[in-house]
């Protein structure tokens, strides 16, 4: 019964012999193209980082230029805000009285009536006397 371990062994290197003369050569080209699906593998991996290092810095320079132009948005506003304040305000002061434009209106009726002066001259009395 000891001769039976001894041929096992003898015969599992048979095997092995006998496997790696009909695989042998399958077997060196699967592990060639594991190596290089490895190597691939590595070569995706660095460059998803250096991908991953570019989006980060890309998403860092859009943001700094989406508060650069929010800030130049807000001061354009600000500026169209007092401006229009300033336009209102002058045309708060700018604007005549109903008193004033009914008497203005009048005095022109009467100064037609009279045929005085030529139009043109009444009409720039009138616009200095409401300006007064």
């Amino acid at each position: 019964m000891s001769d039976i371990p001894a041929l096992t062994e003898s015969g599992g290197q048979e095997v092995d012999r006998i496997r790696d003369i009909i695989f042998g050569s399958q077997m060196k080209a699967i592990d060639g193209h594991l190596a290089a699906l490895r190597a691939d593998l590595e070569q995706l991996r660095q460059q998803q980082g250096r991908l991953q290092a570019q989006l980060l810095d890309l998403d860092a320079e859009q943001t700094r230029r989406l508060q650069t132009f929010r800030a130049e948005a807000s001061a354009d506003l600000d500026g169209l805000r007092t401006e229009l304040r300033a336009t209102a305000q002058g045309l708060d002061h700018a604007k005549a009285d109903r008193e004033v434009l009914g008497r203005m209106l009048v005095d022109l009726g009467q100064q037609l009536l009279e045929g005085g002066r030529p139009l043109g001259e009444r009409l720039q009395a009138l616009s200095q006397a409401a300006t007064h």
